[in-house]
């Protein structure tokens, strides 16, 4: 994914297929690159709140409804 032409940071969590949490991006900056990574099904990008990457952070899976 790229944040070109992004005017704020974002959080960015990878997951496998069933909502595991693999790889999280704190804080990525606009004008940046994150590469394809192994295993990775879903990616969420959320506009950047503190609380909230803290508080996915200590989850082991990611669940939506």
């Amino acid at each position: 994914i790229h944040t070109f032409f992004m005017f704020q940071n974002i959080d960015v969590i990878m997951t496998d297929k069933n909502g595991k949490i693999l790889y999280t991006y704190q804080n990525v900056k606009p004008n940046c690159i994150i590469l394809p990574k192994k295993n990775v099904y879903y990616t969420y990008e959320f506009s950047h709140n503190e609380d909230l990457y803290k508080n996915i952070l200590k989850k082991e899976y990611l669940t939506y409804k």
